[in-house]
């Protein structure tokens, strides 16, 4: 990679506030785009690119735009779910993005960089962002294995001015799903507050069932019985 960010082994996107917040029309909150240059256009290409995710998730993406081009996921929020609810991206943090040859052909490979951590905290971030994707997908398996439909991954909770204030990982007819890698107190504590602002967004109807799930730790089994004492469901799976 050059110095510039373009051509090389690598191109690097620095994300932008409009790139996270884009304004203009009425949007989807979740709806993001990457800045593309004629340096980065050329790497890139114009064809559909297919990506994979740092934590494992497939994207397709294309350059769309004119004169500046812009680099984004169809459907439209596939990039703003990665970046947004599960690296909770910012302002000058970084996409870095890699061809890479696999059995399908080329493949761009997108990393994010936080652009105040450390490496040693961006690698940690990313093993999370891995297994609790993992633990979801597991999650809608075993649902469905059981006859329970699945309503919604990732399902959007909107406030009443229509701005994003949080996502639920998994929603079925009856409960809500908050998806945690490792059930520690401080994680637990912080699953709890989600999934009470997750039942306050639905509104009118009956109370959905409430379960934070992740890996089980040595401080998870003390608080079950006290998460149980507020409704707050706890499934543990074992290391």
């Amino acid at each position: 990679m050059d110095a510039a960010g373009g051509m090389g082994n690598e191109v690097v996107f620095v994300l932008t506030e409009n790139n996270v917040h884009e304004g203009g029309r009425a949007r989807d909150p979740l709806e993001v785009y990457l800045n593309v240059d004629g340096t980065k256009a050329v790497y890139l290409g114009d064809l559909p690119i297919l990506c994979l995710t740092d934590d494992g998730e497939e994207i397709g993406m294309r350059c769309s735009g004119t004169k500046i081009k812009n680099f984004r996921s169809k459907p439209v929020t596939a990039l703003g779910k990665w970046l947004l609810l599960r690296c909770r991206a910012l302002p000058g943090d970084e996409v870095h993005a890699r061809w890479e040859d696999d059995t399908r052909g080329g493949i761009l490979r997108l990393s994010y960089v936080r652009k105040y951590a450390s490496p040693g905290l961006d690698e940690k971030s990313v093993q999370q962002r891995r297994l609790e994707r993992e633990l979801e997908l597991a999650l809608i398996d075993r649902l469905k294995a059981q006859g329970c439909p699945v309503i919604h991954r990732q399902a959007r909770v909107l406030g009443d001015d229509g701005r994003l204030v949080g996502v639920i990982d998994v929603l079925t007819p009856d409960a809500i799903y908050e998806v945690k890698s490792r059930l520690t107190r401080e994680v637990m504590y912080e699953g709890v507050g989600q999934l009470m602002v997750y039942q306050a967004g639905q509104g009118g109807g009956p109370p959905l069932r409430l379960v934070l799930l992740g890996r089980e730790t040595r401080e998870t089994a003390s608080l079950i019985p006290v998460l149980a004492r507020i409704g707050v469901e706890v499934d543990a799976w074992p290391e």
